[in-house]
């Protein structure tokens, strides 16, 4: 099958025909799903994946033996409230609204990282992480699944977590590979995040695995 993926921010990946541009099949959600195409009200609209949610910039990784996508997911509930907005003021940052979660649910935010089959759009695995995630991930020919933030290194196959390395800050960008006289490199880009409130900072990290 000639095809192409995206993990969107409804929380669905959708599988293409990459020359038609045509829908072949949806996944199955790998983040919760509420309200998800209900407008906003004065009352409030409780609605997840918010606009944080789904997956982000995050670009998935595809492993061939397995025939799965891996997916970092961000669950962020968010209430929708139509408003009258006043003009902003001209030369400062205006998005349109402002991004709140809703009431008691301010601390409800996590993340997911999933595993799903191209062929038909079933999670195969699926780790729930205590923070969103936002990153990206890399596959290996060994079998393993790298990621930033959800903590760690897993089985492609099954998701366990292998290792983990702290970094100090939110990994945030996606890992690369290289090799460097026989032997594979992991590298990532360490600088946190702001939307997330996740710590900063400015390092470059380079891993190399077991010969």
């Amino acid at each position: 099958m000639k095809a192409v993926g995206h993990a969107g921010k409804t929380g669905w990946v959708y599988i293409l025909d990459r020359q038609t541009g045509k829908l072949i099949h949806r996944s199955d959600a790998f983040v919760p799903q509420e309200n998800i195409f209900a407008p906003p009200t004065e009352q409030g609209t409780r609605r997840f994946p918010g606009a944080k949610g789904g997956s982000g910039w995050s670009p998935m990784a595809y492993n061939p033996k397995t025939k799965a996508v891996y997916v970092s997911g961000l669950h962020e509930p968010t209430q929708y409230i139509v408003q009258t907005a006043s003009l902003h003021e001209k030369g400062k940052p205006w998005m349109g609204g402002i991004l709140a979660a809703p009431p008691g649910e301010e601390i409800a935010s996590n993340g997911t990282f999933t595993a799903i089959k191209v062929n038909n759009g079933k999670i195969l695995w699926q780790n729930k992480m205590e923070q969103p995630m936002m990153g990206g991930a890399l596959v290996t020919a060994g079998g393993l699944v790298f990621t930033g933030e959800g903590n760690g290194l897993f089985d492609a196959k099954t998701g366990r977590l292998l290792w983990q390395f702290q970094c100090g800050a939110g990994v945030n960008a996606a890992p690369m590979s290289f090799e460097v006289d026989g032997q594979q490199m992991i590298a990532v880009a360490v600088g946190g995040n702001f939307l997330l409130g996740y710590p900063y900072r400015d390092t470059l990290f380079v891993f190399a695995l077991p010969k």
